[in-house]
């Protein structure tokens, strides 16, 4: 048995106020309503019907809870998803959660940002509270009446409040693999060219000469001793073979050889370069 990194869960928690709560108590049978708007990148694959309630602790009927729904599925590479839910909790909860799985989905290489490993952000989501209001109150002065922005604070307009920024990790690819390949075609090229090439520009005339001053400078003294020795036993003398035929024979057969391996290995690797 094993695991993997390729599912996950998006779970956005609520959690009430001692105020909140001080204000709610006594009231029986008293709900609150509750919009939730989410936005999911397209690489995250939401799987809507895996929506859970929690009000404290305890699960909840999705019919009970949820008054309406809007989905709108992600389109790869195209635009993100988004879900809206308006919810009727009770006015005397302390906590609750909304929980949806996803799986993660795969980048082409050239998508990934420099900080892949890093991971994805998917932004927070809005909730938003139509029933409860909240404005701020200032001290009196002149400048107040001559601020726009300080008068809109004051205005009574609903809450609003963002939850926290996820932090999503992908599957990463190994970025060094394309490297890895040009060094190894590389490698191969290099041998090949360079064994064509010794083999073409080879100066065949003065190796020839070469092998034939060795052949006379290290041949004479065994040559004496092989004369002298047929002579003691009475056998005729055979004409000696040439080391140059020999030496050379040898040098082109091992030099067609070498070449012959070094075009197998490039053919190969150029038909698995391909298929892959």
């Amino acid at each position: 048995m094993g695991s993997g990194n390729e599912r996950g869960s998006v779970a956005i928690s609520l959690q009430s106020t001692p105020s909140y709560r001080w204000l709610s108590e006594g009231s029986q049978g008293c709900t609150v309503q509750v919009l939730v708007f989410q936005v999911v990148p397209w690489y995250v694959k939401v799987y809507y019907h895996t929506l859970q309630i929690f009000i404290d602790g305890k699960p909840q009927i999705i019919s009970e809870v949820v008054e309406k729904i809007l989905v709108s599925p992600s389109e790869d590479k195209v635009s993100p998803g988004s879900i809206e839910m308006m919810l009727r909790v009770p006015c005397r909860m302390q906590s609750a959660a909304l929980i949806l799985d996803f799986d993660k989905g795969f980048l082409h290489i050239d998508e990934y940002p420099p900080d892949a490993n890093q991971g994805f952000d998917i932004p927070s989501a809005l909730i938003s509270f139509p029933d409860i209001y909240s404005s701020r109150s200032y001290l009196i002065e002149d400048s107040l009446d001559q601020s726009p922005l300080l008068q809109k604070f004051q205005e009574r307009n609903p809450v609003h409040s963002y939850t926290e920024v996820l932090l999503v990790p992908l599957t990463t690819p190994d970025f060094s693999m394309p490297y890895n390949v040009i060094t190894f075609t590389c490698t191969v090229l290099a041998l090949y060219f360079g064994s064509l090439f010794n083999v073409v520009r080879r100066r065949v005339g003065e190796e020839e000469r070469l092998l034939k001053t060795q052949a006379e400078k290290l041949g004479l003294v065994p040559l004496l001793l092989s004369k002298l020795s047929l002579k003691l036993k009475g056998r005729p003398q055979e004409p000696p073979e040439s080391p140059l035929g020999s030496s050379s024979s040898a040098l082109g057969s091992k030099m067609v050889y070498g070449v012959g391996v070094v075009a197998v290995a490039a053919v190969i690797w150029q038909y698995y370069s391909n298929s892959s």
